[in-house]
């Protein structure tokens, strides 16, 4: 399920958005997918994320949620409590918001995935209390991609969705400057190549409120627990 909203947010929202980056480095991205779970690890390059076997090519920056003006967050809150609705609760940005930048000399893309995560996440360095905070947190109910450059500035890097399932249709959504679309995150769907220049999306997760709150009461009576028993 997804809704499209043209022009959603304005050039000057997007222009505030986009400054709040403070850093020059873009972040090579890793991949959704437990066989690349224990090879994260092993990273000694960049070439790693750019070869055509990785299911996503593309760096990124991130916003903490905390930074973002309120009225940026409570007018994609009111969209997604209008025409997603749930019942007796609320959604919630717990997640960062992302920047996600796709080259076009380097075939940035993003292959068909879903948004909620169904593998058990490990990673050598963790520790057990990281562990568990990855991997029983609540799953993300909604996804919005935003276009923040204009479609004249690259070549391919459609969006595509789908339904609910792997193997449902994949259909274009044709996304300029300010455009969006909020869809379940269930729902499949992935970047094709950009074949020319560079295309930028901002990225954004939301959680259940009631799901969040009552997860961080559970983790805050664990941690009380730990200081206890030491």
């Amino acid at each position: 399920m997804y809704k499209i909203y043209r022009k959603f947010w304005s050039n000057e929202e997007l222009d505030d958005l986009y400054s709040l980056i403070v850093s020059n480095e873009w972040h090579n991205q890793g991949t959704i997918g437990s066989n690349d779970i224990k090879d994260r690890n092993d990273v000694k390059a960049d070439d790693y994320y750019l070869t055509k076997k990785r299911s996503r090519i593309a760096q990124a920056q991130t916003l903490r949620p905390k930074d973002i003006p309120d009225h940026f967050k409570q007018k994609l809150l009111k969209a997604m409590e209008r025409d997603f609705p749930v019942d007796d609760d609320s959604y919630y940005f717990d997640e960062e918001w992302a920047i996600n930048r796709y080259l076009g000399e380097q075939g940035g893309k993003f292959d068909w995935h879903e948004d909620v995560l169904d593998f058990f996440i490990y990673e050598i360095n963790s520790t057990a209390e990281q562990h568990f905070i990855r991997n029983t947190r609540p799953q993300r109910k909604l996804s919005v991609s935003v276009a923040i450059n204009d479609k004249s500035e690259y070549n391919g890097g459609n969006l595509v969705i789908g339904e609910e399932f792997k193997d449902s249709e994949r259909k274009p959504v044709d996304l300029d400057r300010g455009d969006m679309v909020i869809f379940t995150s269930n729902t499949y769907h992935g970047v094709e190549p950009v074949t020319k220049g560079i295309r930028y999306a901002l990225i954004i997760w939301a959680l259940s409120y009631n799901e969040i709150y009552e997860w961080n009461k559970y983790y805050k009576n664990l941690e009380d627990d730990t200081e206890t028993t030491l």
